[in-house]
């Protein structure tokens, strides 16, 4: 990658291709492989920015639920109640996958409390580890 800026830096980006490989004595092979690996770490840092942005609204939403979810305590049994109510509701609408984070955003419970019931769910089979 660094060998790419460099070339552009000496020849400027109007330059051909050729007159690239003839100032830096670079094979056309290694170049093609680090420019497809510079376009693949550009596309990488885009969707990490995207992850980012999502995260930080998730990050919001969670605030926002905080005090709701320290007030609300509720037993195991009535949480596998709500979760399975919502795991049902979610997969009709599409959603076969939910995180700990969401199903607690949602139902204001605490994130263990959540992943307690996942992994009851998991141990009886009501669930696999890949649903999470």
């Amino acid at each position: 990658m660094a060998t790419i800026r460099r070339a552009i830096d000496i020849v400027g980006e109007d330059e051909p291709i050729q007159t690239v490989f003839e100032r830096l004595s670079i094979p056309l092979p290694v170049f093609r492989a680090q420019q497809q690996r510079l376009r693949s770490l550009e596309d990488e840092v885009d969707f990490l920015r995207q992850e980012v942005v999502s995260l930080r609204r998730q990050h919001e939403m969670h605030g926002m639920h905080e005090s709701i979810t320290k007030d609300r305590r509720i037993s195991d049994m009535e949480a596998e109640k709500e979760i399975t109510q919502l795991i049902l509701r979610e997969k009709s609408a599409g959603n076969t996958k939910l995180s700990v984070f969401f199903v607690s955003t949602e139902l204001a419970l605490s994130g263990e409390q959540v992943q307690r019931v996942f992994d009851k769910f998991v141990k009886a089979g009501k669930m696999s580890e890949t649903d999470e």
